[in-house]
This record gives structure tokens, sequence and C-alpha cells, in this order.
């Protein structure tokens, strides 16, 4: 079917920023007197910067710090990040290409500084209607106020929104929002794909999907 609306996901779905949260978080784990921890670390996959900070303080309950100073710190973590190396995920570019002249949105966990950071070092805000953070919304993925927003901006039904994610979190967002998920996952976990409408092993996979 036809989409009146595509959101993207920006993290691990059109940027390959990984290693720029993993940093940002290892940092902070640091800070709290830990070093990183994988188990904690996918209780958040997929949220905001601020929801990452409150995950990781309910989890350390660090001495001299409340959870809003993890999650601001955090964010400024991130943001030093963002400023710094990027790259695209493979096959983002030609995804886009191929989209040019469809309405689409970003609508992302990271900080809309370091979202307008990543999508303008590769020349790609003027492909966006909107772009939309979860720090603007009342609840963060998994809950779906970040894409029921996207709907609004573009006044357009959610059925008829298209959501491309790459974590369960997002996934399960966009699910809960009633829209059509496509999913190119990006860890090992087999629920991401069992959560979406579809898999794809990267983007340019989906260009048949969307232009025929």
């Amino acid at each position: 079917m036809p989409f009146d609306l595509i959101i993207f996901d920006m993290d691990d779905t059109l940027v390959h920023s990984a290693a720029t949260w993993k940093t940002a978080e290892a940092r902070l784990f640091r800070l709290l007197g830990q070093e990183y921890m994988l188990a904690v670390a996918q209780q958040y996959k997929g949220m905001n910067a601020l929801d990452v900070g409150r995950v990781m303080w309910e989890n350390l309950r660090p001495d001299g710090y409340t959870a809003e100073d993890c999650g601001r710190i955090l964010r400024e973590y991130l943001l030093e990040g963002f400023a710094g190396p990027l790259e695209p995920m493979p096959g983002a570019e030609a995804l886009l290409r191929a989209l040019r002249g469809r309405r689409l949105c970003v609508a992302s966990g990271s900080p809309p500084e370091g979202i307008r950071l990543a999508l303008g070092r590769f020349g790609w805000l003027d492909d966006f209607a909107c772009i939309l953070s979860s720090e603007g919304v009342a609840r963060g993925k998994p809950a779906p106020d970040i894409f029921l927003a996207a709907a609004r901006a573009g006044n357009v039904d959610p059925a008829a929104c298209l959501v491309i994610e790459d974590s369960l979190h997002g996934v399960r967002a966009g699910k809960a929002a009633g829209m059509t998920v496509y999913a190119v996952p990006s860890g090992p976990d087999p629920a991401i794909a069992a959560a979406a409408d579809r898999a794809f092993p990267d983007l340019a996979a989906m260009i048949p999907a969307l232009t025929r």
C-alpha cells in the first residue's frame, strides 16, 4: 500500500551513531563509578538521552546525582559526539534519493540539535518535511508519542504512516501508534524483526518495496 508519510528513526537507522551513543554512555557510567554495563544498555536502546539517564540512575542509584542530572550530562556528551565524525547507514543515501518527492519525517530520540547536526552533515535536512525529537513529547519510545506527533505534524492518519526503525523500543513505539513498521535491526535480538511488519538487511533493500 502507498504511505502518505514515511517516518525515519535516525540513530542506527539513517546515521551510524552507535559509537557516538556508546561513547557518551560509557563516559556517564564512568562518572557514576561504573564501567559500561551491557545489561543496562539493553534496557534503554532506542530511548532519548533524558530517559537513558533515568534508566542508568535507576539501575545505579549513584550518590550525588539525580536522574535529571544523568540525563542532562548524557545529553551534553552526545552533542559533543555529534560534532565529531559520523557515517551514514548502508543504503541510506540510496533510499532517500529513491524517495525524493515523498513526504518524509525524522522522529528520533537524539537531542534536536544533534539530529540537525547529523542530517546536515550529509545534506539531508531538506529531504524531511518535519524533524522531531522525543525530548519534545511527554513519553519517549517505546511509547508512541513521537510517531503520533509526526502524524499530527503532517496532518496524516497514523494508519497511513510507515515507520522505519532499528530498535525494539522503536518498533514497539511505531506499532503502538497504529503504524506499519519496517525494521533494519541494529542488533542480534530476533524480537526486533518479529515485532516489525517487515524486516530488511539494509535500507537499500527497501527500495523496491517503497517505489513499485
